[in-house]
């Protein structure tokens, strides 16, 4: 799916309905939604297109099967990693793994789960959404320093 195409089933969502509505469903903001409407939206960040793909057009996740490992990502970047690792069945620590490319063989069992388990929306609604992390620009963090 390119760029465009998610942009544009946002865009029709908020014809139907508003821009705070909208943000709700993906959990974002409404600015956020704002700048895609008025095309302002230039990050390179898949997170938004994937969230939107998830929620608003799940029948776009079937031809994702063949792709499935980008698949895995998109959702890893939407969702908590233990929450999908517990879903899967895997450690969190192997699915890390596996999303970081450290792993290329032995993700048979994987590849059927995620073709199983997350193509199927009514899985992914049990899953928790990650929030964001919040930055420390006014001072110097430490890596032992809590970002909550």
């Amino acid at each position: 799916m390119e760029l465009k195409d998610w942009k544009e089933i946002l865009k029709e969502k908020v014809s139907v309905s508003t821009q705070t509505q909208v943000a709700n469903e993906l959990g974002v903001s409404v600015a956020l939604i704002n700048q895609v409407v008025r095309d302002k939206y230039t990050s390179k960040n898949t997170k938004l297109s994937a969230l939107v793909k998830h929620i608003f057009a799940p029948e776009l996740l079937k031809t994702q099967e063949a792709n499935w490992l980008q698949y895995l990502k998109d959702i890893c970047s939407i969702y908590s990693v233990n929450d999908v690792a517990q879903l899967l069945d895997v450690t969190p620590s192997f699915l890390h793994g596996v999303v970081a490319g450290r792993y290329s063989s032995g993700c048979h069992k994987l590849r059927t789960s995620v073709v199983d388990k997350l193509l199927d929306t009514q899985h992914l609604s049990t899953l928790r959404v990650k929030e964001a992390r919040k930055s420390c620009k006014k001072r110097k963090c430490t890596r032992t320093e809590s970002h909550a």
